[in-house]
Formats: C-alpha cells, sequence, structure tokens
C-alpha cells in the first residue's frame, strides 16, 4: 500500500467515525445522504457493514425499524 493510499484511507476512516452517530440525520438530508452513500461505498470492509446489512434479506428490516424509530423520536421531540 503507498503512503498516499494510506493517507486517505486515514482521512477517510477519521470521518467515517466522526460521522457514526449522525448518520441517520444525515441520510434523511438531500446532500448529506450523498456522503453517507460515499463513505458507505468507499469505506473498509467494516465500515460498510450498514451496506451489508441494508442488501441482506432480514437485514434490511433492521435498518428501516432503526429510521422509523428515530423518525418517531424525532416527531415526539418536535424535530
Amino acid at each position: 500500500m503507498a503512503s498516499g493510499d494510506l493517507s486517505r484511507a486515514f482521512n477517510r476512516t477519521a470521518i467515517i467515525r466522526h460521522l457514526a452517530g449522525r448518520i441517520v440525520r444525515m441520510s434523511q438530508q438531500k446532500f448529506a445522504s450523498n456522503v453517507v452513500k460515499k463513505c458507505l461505498s468507499f469505506g473498509a470492509a467494516e465500515e460498510r457493514q450498514l451496506l451489508a446489512m441494508m442488501k441482506d434479506p432480514f437485514g434490511k428490516y433492521v435498518v428501516q425499524k432503526v429510521f422509523v424509530m428515530r423518525s418517531s423520536l424525532q416527531l415526539e421531540k418536535g424535530g
């Protein structure tokens, strides 16, 4: 692995970790959702687990439930 590749991988991982707690909210916004999709597409294997869950016949229902519950909580809080 070239040093440039390592630097990019480190930066990508740092960005994904920084955004981890905001993925649900960002996924619901037009431009921010593009960032989430890029992170899922180009992340390392462990960073793409959510993407794998979304494609899994059973895992996709877990991901959908997270979004439904998050939306319900936002409505209850008025946001």
